[in-house]
């Protein structure tokens, strides 16, 4: 075994997979050069290929059982640190780990190992020896919909995660079927449904629905004519009576993606409906575009906006 993880590291560029990854990767580097459309994911899809391949087993397990748990935890403390907002205070462009010791109250010795990860996995630059400064993703995780990601996916998706293998051993690695007694049951303790526990933990709830807001934001809107053509196929015979609906967005989170149809599609006519939990429903009535009509619905339910509305659209995104 031990002979076949050190043959495997000692020549990667040997291997015709590797030379193939590498002329792509000039290939898809000239795309981008380009500006031509896709070249940056392809590129990036090309890179994270190369990556896996080169990295030989024993670095590939530190990775996935070291570096990348303890980044998340990482990345967590320094959001309760409000490191990333200190970072760059001021304006300033960089700062040593001392200076941000005595911005945050945290120890400059646990500091120094905390910048020192955040560093290695590509979350913070450092510029000189223990001198730090931010990069555009230690600037997103200042901004809500986008930090908020962190503490929902640490500490309560993280949670199932981690007890899954205990979970699927007890049930004798059935697919789970039912959705009061799964993997976030039986981590949580509770016999609550994911959303009926979200909405007696609000903080929780609110993480969740900033992370929802955040987690398309560099992506093509379904919308888009490149996407889908709603001019063409929503507009030409879209019923003008009062009562009728164009649009339900069903888990809608705070409204995110219907405003964002009724900023780029206002003058088509019809009713635009949001679904969502009771709680979300209170709190984005009071925000919302007037036009958008919120309501309260468990999508697991029968869906109340049917035919006699002549309903043009339904709309449900990852669910």
């Amino acid at each position: 075994m031990s002979s076949t993880l050190t043959s495997s590291s000692n020549e990667p560029a040997s291997s015709p997979k590797v030379r193939a990854l590498l002329e792509d990767v000039c290939s898809n580097g000239l795309s981008l050069t380009h500006g031509e459309v896709n070249a940056r994911r392809e590129l990036l899809a090309t890179v994270r290929s190369l990556f896996f391949e080169l990295e030989t087993p024993v670095e590939a397990i530190l990775r996935i059982a070291w570096a990348e748990p303890a980044l998340g935890a990482v990345a967590r403390v320094a959001i309760e640190l409000n490191l990333f907002e200190k970072l760059t205070k001021d304006n300033s462009t960089s700062r040593s780990t001392s200076q941000l010791a005595t911005l945050t109250g945290a120890d400059p010795a646990l500091l120094s190992r905390i910048l020192k990860h955040l560093s290695a996995m590509g979350v913070l630059h450092e510029v000189d020896a223990d001198l730090y400064a931010s990069t555009p993703l230690s600037n997103a995780l200042v901004v809500p919909k986008y930090r908020d990601a962190v503490p929902f996916c640490l500490d309560v998706c993280g949670l199932h995660l981690l007890n899954l293998p205990r979970y699927l051993a007890q049930t004798g690695y059935k697919n789970p079927q039912n959705p009061k007694d799964g993997p976030f049951q039986f981590a949580h303790n509770t016999s609550l449904q994911f959303f009926d526990w979200l909405n007696v933990h609000p903080e929780s709830l609110e993480d969740f629905n900033n992370h929802m807001a955040g987690n398309r934001a560099d992506q093509l809107s379904w919308m888009d004519p490149d996407c889908y053509p709603v001019e063409d196929l929503l507009a030409k015979d879209a019923d003008q009576d009062k009562l009728a609906v164009l649009l339900v967005d069903m888990g809608g989170s705070l409204g995110q993606d219907i405003e964002e149809f009724q900023r780029k599609y206002p003058t088509l006519p019809g009713r635009l409906i949001l679904q969502e939990q009771r709680a979300i429903v209170k709190e984005v009535a009071k925000t919302i575009h007037n036009r958008i009509e919120p309501m309260e619905h468990d999508f697991f339910t029968r869906q109340p906006i049917i035919g006699r509305f002549n309903l043009e659209l339904y709309y449900s995104k990852k669910t």
